[in-house]
């Protein structure tokens, strides 16, 4: 019996998408001095949780071992994720469906799911943007 992969390129490619620049904002704006830095916290610190799970998910597909998330350590952080984007699925996990955010896309809930998902994170990093450029 195969196992179905969860997190296959193109599904983590399009999750990145929303999660790293809402997570990168979330940075910039804990550590300013402003009222909004500790929900700049919070947000990155749990947007870089999920960021390790979805990682952890796709070097799995990708057949490769959960130790590698070791590489999101900075100096090889752009390393891991251009891995991520290109490498091809395993074949115990064949691509089966599109995954998002952990989620697959099928049926109408889960979908509305994910467009609410992306919707928040894009909401999000308009918020941050705003309050970046508004103290310029």
């Amino acid at each position: 019996m195969k196992k179905e992969g969860k997190m296959n390129a193109p599904s983590y490619f399009f999750t990145m998408l929303f999660a790293l620049p809402a997570l990168s904002l979330g940075n910039v704006i804990a550590r300013s001095d402003e009222l909004f830095a500790p929900a700049g916290a919070i947000t990155s610190v749990i947007l870089l949780i999920f960021t390790i799970i979805w990682s952890i998910r796709r070097l799995r597909n990708a057949g490769r071992s959960a130790w590698w998330t070791f590489a999101l350590i900075p100096p090889a952080t752009i390393l891991l994720l251009i891995y991520n984007f290109f490498a091809p699925s395993s074949k115990e996990y064949p691509s089966s469906g599109f995954y998002m955010y952990g989620i697959r896309a099928r049926g109408f809930w889960r979908i509305l799911l994910i467009v609410g998902i992306s919707l928040f994170l894009a909401y999000l990093i308009i918020l941050y943007i705003t309050f970046l450029t508004d103290g310029m």
